[in-house]
């Protein structure tokens, strides 16, 4: 079941990320998958990481949603969340590690049930990410407040990430 899970969410993820050739299985480190993969345009590295929202037993099961820290240019490296959000305009959104401090909040650019955090945010996501063992995300819907929380395990984080291999 768990395999299907990940099948599921490999679909997920290429839909997602667009026109890459998918090169290798994924492998799995802890919770976190890694994906090689290419631009069938222009050979760049797509190569993906990615894990989906931890359970915790909740009676009504939200939509099913994905982390994911993927090779991209211009930026090096992105951070996107991938669910179905349908918002008008770009939600907020915050985010906790561990027992820390939760971060300002942000709003991240959303398109095609994606949302991207902020490249200039992302490598101080990253490093608290490499250090942390857990993650909460809050998305709030921008129209009427609603708020939608996702939590991530980082177990395995730090080996798949140390995969991606992007241009720095």
């Amino acid at each position: 079941m768990r395999r299907s899970f990940a099948v599921v969410s490999l679909i997920m993820c290429c839909c997602v990320i667009g026109a890459v050739s998918l090169t290798a299985q994924p492998t799995k480190y802890g919770d976190w998958w890694f994906s090689v993969r290419q631009d069938a345009m222009t050979d760049a590295s797509r190569n993906t990481i990615y894990s989906m929202e931890l359970r915790s037993g909740e009676e009504f099961v939200k939509q099913e949603v994905h982390l994911a820290v993927r090779c991209h240019d211009p930026a090096p490296i992105q951070v996107l969340i991938i669910g179905e959000f349908y918002f008008p305009t770009d939600p907020p959104i915050q985010y906790r590690f561990d027992s820390n401090p939760p971060s300002e909040v942000e709003v991240w650019k959303t398109a095609t049930r994606t949302a991207f955090a902020p490249d200039d945010e992302t490598y101080g996501f990253l490093e608290q990410a490499l250090a942390a063992s857990r993650l909460r995300i809050r998305v709030t819907d921008p129209i009427d407040g609603l708020i939608f929380d996702y939590k991530f395990s980082l177990d395995g984080f730090k080996a798949a990430f140390q995969q991606l291999k992007c241009r720095q």
